[in-house]
């Protein structure tokens, strides 16, 4: 029989070892494993494996709070809209609104007021040019609409959903015939900014600036003891596996690492007080911080709001998912169930190919989708290539039950696998010998890691859910 059970962790004689690493059979020693533990069983530890080789670093804080910059280049996009005198502004004028808040953070469906919106601008607004005036007092406005509306500080603006700018309409010429902006509600739209104009020997504008986000996370601490065996039981060589010892030792340092493994991707982050910490996990973390989501239908497309789980549907979700706006772009790696990959493999009449063909199988079907082994893991990857980016959906073992029809699409450079580490001593994975009473004739070990997942710009990772 062989003792892959024990492949690349405990030192031993046995065959399928890989790692010639410490012996554990020391009295009363600290070992640390954490560079190693991903090779025990890496399939079945998908996550940890790839952040253990690719996103690992070290924290010195049991709670850290990373700050996350968003590029502002790709933005200062707009919604424009006409606005009659309400009599609680300085007349008539233009609401300027912006998706995104004052960090640069995106919300679907909630807008803010522009922090880039300054005089002297050039302004795009339903494919026409208007310039700011150089004097021109924009009016940063709370609410939507009615004459309750207040005028707020400019240190408030971007900061409270619902809030828009308003441009005086006799404060925006149109550049082509330069005539004063036409306040009949007809250059609605979209908008952005493409420049600023200013004459020879005028002063310096105003400026504007974002702000950093920050979000906390949390080091929980994982232990599993492996039993305590008496000396007898030790000494005793049995059937099967002669070494009963070392074979419980491994199933237990399988467990802690799978312990590790649910937590990185089902862990719902939390700070009670310092004895109770949990970790986020990726899952929840796109959940809660922000993150997309998306509803792709097994079957064929409905012409509603739910993509068909086909080529084209996944060619319209990357249209969104990788939008620059996001600051998203590159590869996804993507941790779906065994069902998923199925049906993505399968060639009969509702399979994803045979839909992504269309009913006739006649329809040009240029898809770039490659199965090609990973580079960390026993494990083969279906690759789906867009003008967009690329999706490689893994099959996960721990995707199943309420998650067999989920995928989630994680940004490996936004995410980091942090153990606490400091002032010379280092949680992460590590192994205790021999804490058992010293009068025990036998031996109880311990398994500890304090570590936590820390997943950055929310947004350029996501969740799918397949519905039937």
């Amino acid at each position: 029989m062989s003792d892959t059970y024990n492949s690349g962790l405990l030192k031993t004689t046995a065959p399928g070892t890989v790692w010639s690493g410490v012996d554990v059979d020391n009295t009363r020693r600290i070992f640390g494993i954490g560079d190693n533990v991903a090779s025990l069983s890496p399939a079945q530890s998908l996550f940890f494996t790839y952040l253990t080789k690719v996103a690992k670093q070290s924290t010195d804080d049991t709670v850290w709070k990373p700050l996350e910059y968003r590029h502002q280049w790709q933005r200062r996009n707009f919604t424009a809209a006409y606005q009659a005198d309400d009599g609680a502004t300085s007349g008539a004028g233009i609401k300027i609104s912006v998706k995104y808040n004052y960090q640069g953070k995106l919300h679907a469906t909630e807008t803010y007021s522009p922090i880039f919106l300054l005089a002297g601008q050039v302004l795009r607004i339903g494919g026409k040019a208007f310039k700011i005036a150089d004097a021109a007092v924009l009016e940063y406005m709370l609410g939507v609409t009615g004459a309750t509306n207040d005028t707020i500080s400019t240190d408030a603006k971007g900061k409270t959903n619902g809030d828009y700018a308003l441009i005086p309409a006799a404060s925006l010429t149109a550049i082509s015939d330069s005539a004063v902006f036409a306040v009949d509600g007809s250059e609605d739209g979209e908008g952005q900014v493409i420049g600023s104009q200013f004459g020879e020997g005028t002063q310096a504008p105003d400026g504007w600036r974002d702000e950093l986000s920050d979000t906390e996370f949390y080091a929980q601490i994982f232990k599993t003891s492996v039993p305590l065996m008496s000396g007898s039981a030790m000494a005793t060589k049995y059937r099967g596996f002669p070494n009963e010892w070392k074979r419980i030792y491994a199933e237990h340092v399988m467990a802690h690492k799978m312990d590790i493994e649910n937590a990185m991707l089902f862990g719902y982050g939390k700070y009670t007080n310092q004895d109770t910490r949990y970790s986020w996990g990726i899952v929840p973390a796109i959940e809660t911080l922000g993150g997309k989501q998306y509803t792709m239908d097994y079957g064929a497309d409905d012409g509603g709001s739910t993509l068909p789980f086909t080529y084209d549907g996944l060619v319209d979700l990357m249209e969104d998912y990788m939008a620059p706006e996001s600051g998203n772009s590159g590869q996804k790696l993507v941790l779906t169930s065994r069902k998923v990959i199925s049906h993505m493999s399968k060639l009969g009449t509702d399979s994803f190919v045979a839909k992504s063909l269309g009913a006739s199988g006649t329809s040009p079907f240029r898809a770039n989708l490659d199965v090609k082994p990973s580079k960390f893991a026993p494990v083969d990857v279906t690759s789906i290539g867009t003008s967009f980016g690329s999706l490689n959906f893994v099959a996960h073992p721990l995707f199943r039950g309420d998650m067999e029809d989920k995928a989630v699409c994680i940004d490996l450079s936004n995410v980091k696998y942090r153990p606490l580490a400091a002032n010379g001593h280092n949680r992460d994975t590590f192994v205790e010998t021999n804490i058992q009473d010293n009068s025990t004739d036998g031996r109880k070990d311990q398994i500890i890691t304090e570590a936590g997942l820390e997943v950055n710009l929310p947004e350029t990772h996501a969740l799918i859910s397949f519905i039937a």
